[in-house]
Order: structure tokens, then sequence, then C-alpha cells
């Protein structure tokens, strides 16, 4: 029976969040893993299709009332339509990424993301697209290490403030109402993330942990038992 993982006295919340910040992440650990179960195709393919969306979403916006009013702003959307495409095919024919293609996918998601939503001469839609990074945080959740999320949360909270900003500016929507959203938006953009990927990956220490017979995690993790004094 896997031993408990015993937790050093004075460890406190501080030194759990900087384990959790400063861990080293395992990118190529989907791409080797083994199990009888097929989740890899489904990763791939759930990916797929949240590109296939996100691409779908800039098309009709382009053909929509919401285009972007200047040529710049709608060739950025025929440019992230046909990478849409293009990463898409990627995602359900190519092998599961490693490293820099998790990377460069979340980016390339944010990045879209908000020029989708700066772009859009309708403040008040933007604001609903804002959710939009809650998407991309629930990759940013699973598949990219806790700097890389904080990263993350960051630049989409940053974005959808400004995109709030603008919004009230605009005057077509009522204060209370952009506080109504801008609260939900903050627990699913921002907070969400942060604690699904820090509970998911403390629990995914403690479990590699129990795993070890005791004396052999007494000597490779003297911390967790406070016999490193």
């Amino acid at each position: 029976m896997p031993s408990p993982v015993i937790a050093s006295e004075g460890h406190s919340s501080w030194q759990t969040l900087h384990e959790w910040f400063n861990e080293p992440h395992d990118y190529e650990w989907i791409k080797h893993q083994r199990s009888g179960r097929a989740i890899i195709p489904i990763f791939r393919t759930l990916l797929g299709l949240m590109t296939v969306i996100f691409g779908l979403s800039a098309f009709y916006k382009l053909i929509g009332p919401d285009t972007p009013p200047t040529t710049p702003g709608k060739a950025l959307s025929v440019f992230m339509i046909c990478m849409c495409v293009a990463i898409a095919a990627c995602w359900f024919t190519q092998p599961f990424p490693g490293r820099r293609g998790l990377l460069a996918f979340g980016i390339f998601a944010d990045l879209g993301i908000a020029a989708a939503v700066l772009l859009v001469p309708d403040r008040s839609s933007g604001t609903f697209g804002c959710i939009v990074f809650a998407v991309t945080g629930t990759f940013a959740t699973l598949f990219v290490s806790a700097r890389w999320l904080v990263a993350h949360v960051v630049w989409s909270t940053t974005v959808t403030t400004v995109v709030f900003v603008l919004a009230y500016f605009q005057g077509e929507v009522d204060i209370t109402t952009l506080l109504a959203r801008g609260t939900v938006l903050f627990g699913a953009v921002t907070l969400v993330p942060i604690f699904a990927h820090l509970t998911w990956r403390t629990l995914y220490r403690d479990a590699q942990y129990s795993a070890l017979p005791f004396l052999e995690c007494v000597n490779a993790f003297p911390e967790l038992t406070g016999m490193d004094q």
C-alpha cells in the first residue's frame, strides 16, 4: 500500500505556491504516455475542434455586422481564419506536439483572441468575446507550466480589463451591467485557471511521492518529512 505523504512542520501555503510556480514542467509526458486508454487521439481531436471553433468565430465576425472597420483589421481576420484551418489540420493529422508546439499554440490563441476582442467596433460584444479566454485558460491549465499559465492569466486579464474600460467609455452599456459581466469573467478567466492548475499539479506531486516506499521517499525528499534539519 502506498505510503502517505507527510508534510514537514511549518510547510506554509507560501511554500506550496513557491513549489508550484517553480516546478519544472514535463511537456513530453502526454507524447510518451503509456496507457491502455486511447487518450492522446481524444486530446488531439478536442484541441483540433477548439481551433475550428476559433476559426469559425473569426469567420462569422468577418462577415457579420461586427466586422473590423479597417482594411488591416479585415486582413488580420482573414489571416487568423487561414491559420486556424492550418493548425486544426495539424491537430487532426500530426503527432501530439512537445514544448514548442504547445507554447506556440497557446501564444497564438491568446494573441488571436486579444486581436478579435480589441478590433470589434461594438465594445459590448467585445466584453462577451473575452469569455473565450476561459477556453485557452483550460488549455494552459492542462498543458503548460505554472509560469506560462501565470503569463496567460496576466495577459488575458489585462486585455479583458482594457475591453471593459473601452466599453464603459463607449457609453452603450451601464456600469452595473459591466460590473456584473466583469465579475463573472474575473472568476472564469483569472481565478479558475490558477486554482485548477495549482490543485492538479499539487495532487500530481503528492501522488508521485506517495508511490515511493517510505524510506526511499525520505531519502529522495527529506523536506517532506522534516528530516533535513
